[in-house]
């Protein structure tokens, strides 16, 4: 278990797009630092793989299904052999594994450093969710248009002026909203302001799926942002032997786009 290689399907998509040192984040917020390793047009896990099998007490194998996040990060959930979700340390603060990279390789990277560690979920539960395809004005106008009736009636107040939207990462977006009418007299929520920083960053443009959702019924001006598609991988860990081998139980290159 000490080098994963990631199915092909991912390594295609995502090969230059993946930093030697990645964090592994389990529901819990718990936290691995891997090391990845790029051989042959293909990626690997290496060193700080093999703790997720003595903090999950994996002797027997699992499925790890990745989320995809950022060049830095990736979201994991783990099910046993049997289809059962394992159970996932809760500790107060949450476990950090960081590498001693000492000996390893670090090449510069293309990517914007990003302060992994402390990123930020958001609440896994929502009381208002709505999925929009971004048009072709919400990123010429910089103005993003989401329906009244249905969501914008249960999110914003008549008078609300002001809203965070709040990414994956963590990250804040200060906004503008008002209330106005749509060309067929519909009424409507147009966001203004930091949209459009939004939308610069995480690559967003027409025809793109974004999900807006709200954690608190009570409106207070917040709200939950995830831009699709994102990449979902599962691949299985392999059985240890005792002499310090291990044999793949399955081997499955499967993905997804959400």
């Amino acid at each position: 278990m000490s080098n994963r290689k990631l199915p092909a399907c991912f390594s295609r998509e995502y090969l230059n797009a993946v930093d030697s040192f990645v964090i592994l984040r389990d529901p819990n917020l718990n936290e691995f630092e891997v090391h990845v390793t790029k051989k042959s047009n293909k990626l690997y896990f290496n060193k700080g793989w093999s703790e997720l099998k003595n903090v999950y007490d994996l002797s027997f194998g699992a499925w790890v299904t990745f989320g995809y996040v950022d060049p830095k990060f990736f979201t994991i959930r783990i099910t046993t052999r049997w289809g059962v979700e394992v159970k996932y340390p809760t500790h107060s603060p949450p476990l950090k594994h960081l590498l001693d990279r000492t000996g390893l390789d670090n090449p510069p990277s293309p990517c914007v450093l990003r302060p992994s560690l402390n990123v930020y979920v958001p609440c896994r539960t929502f009381v208002r969710t709505f999925m929009k395809q971004v048009t072709k004005h919400d990123i010429q106008s910089g103005i993003l248009t989401l329906p009244w009736n249905d969501f914008g009636e249960h999110v914003f107040t008549s008078g609300c002026s002001g809203l965070v939207l709040v990414d994956c990462l963590g990250e804040r977006y200060q906004c503008k909203v008002a209330i106005g009418l749509d060309v067929e007299g519909q009424y409507i929520c147009k966001v203004s302001g930091g949209w459009v920083d939004l939308c610069i960053i995480h690559g967003v443009d027409e025809g793109t799926r974004v999900g807006f959702c709200v954690a608190q019924p009570a409106r207070d001006h917040v709200m939950y942002v995830t831009a699709y598609p994102q990449m979902g991988i599962q691949t299985i860990l392999s059985y240890p032997l005792s002499d310090g081998g291990q044999v793949p139980l399955y081997v499955s290159q499967h993905y997804f786009l959400a």
